[in-house]
């Protein structure tokens, strides 16, 4: 197999690991051949798709975005284009989202969908190289510099922790002091793990933790509020 398919099929399995991650990403078609070159998908978060008459944003929460792997793909970039309205200024009149010049061929389609994302949610936003000039004015005159939508893009975030014994405190470290962690002595080849996971529940509106320990760790949960979806959950660790 060419390295061109060989490419394309890596391409079709992240692009589909990333739709079953997470609710908010749809498949809606796969064209082009086999492995496919074309894809059109569904991103379900909250951005603006226009600017009223009062100057206030019009907000849209499914966005069909179209995805071209064209003949000198990857050597050059790859093509997102709207097929709904949107309104960024690094996205143009027709849909066409401005990825960057510092794309290479060794960045993931993965990362590239999520750029695309964390743009039209307003957590990237490049005002000194714009493709809309509407949307930049606007931006300067009204945006509040803060995203629009803070939901989880993943349905579930797993996260691995390796944690090792501790060597004896330093003379000056307080017995009451918590443990520091240090990195894996030589040799050390099968650490103590802890698997965080964060969930959400059908409404959307909070996380809880899941968490496995394997080895002779004790994990402490901090108390936090579960009904604020936005706030994190500290983790205190001790090693035995």
């Amino acid at each position: 197999m060419n390295p061109k398919l060989r490419r394309l099929q890596s391409d079709q399995k992240q692009i589909q690991d990333l739709a079953d991650r997470s609710k908010y990403i749809t498949i809606l078609e796969q064209n082009g051949g086999t492995p496919p070159n074309q894809y059109l998908i569904s991103l379900h978060f909250k951005a603006i798709t226009s600017i009223n008459s009062a100057n206030q944003p019009v907000y849209g929460y499914d966005h069909k975005l179209r995805i071209d792997l064209h003949q000198d793909y990857p050597d050059k970039k790859p093509i997102f284009t709207f097929a709904t309205p949107m309104f960024h200024p690094n996205i143009n009149e027709g849909g066409e989202v401005c990825i960057g010049n510092e794309y290479t061929p060794a960045q993931c389609i993965d990362e590239l969908i999520l750029r695309v994302i964390h743009m039209i949610r307003w957590e990237n936003v490049g005002l000194n190289d714009p493709w809309c000039f509407a949307a930049v004015r606007w931006a300067r005159e009204s945006w509040d510099n803060q995203p629009l939508d803070k939901s989880q893009i993943y349905t579930e975030e797993e996260v691995d922790i390796h944690v090792y014994n501790s060597p004896p405190a330093h003379p000056n470290q307080h017995p009451t002091d918590p443990p520091t962690l240090f990195p894996p002595p030589a040799g050390v080849k099968d650490p103590d793990e802890i698997e965080i996971i964060l969930l959400e529940d059908d409404n959307n509106n909070k996380e809880e933790i899941e968490i496995t320990v394997l080895g002779d760790a004790n994990v402490v949960p901090t108390q936090g509020d579960s009904n604020n979806h936005n706030d994190s959950q500290d983790i205190e660790i001790t090693v035995l």
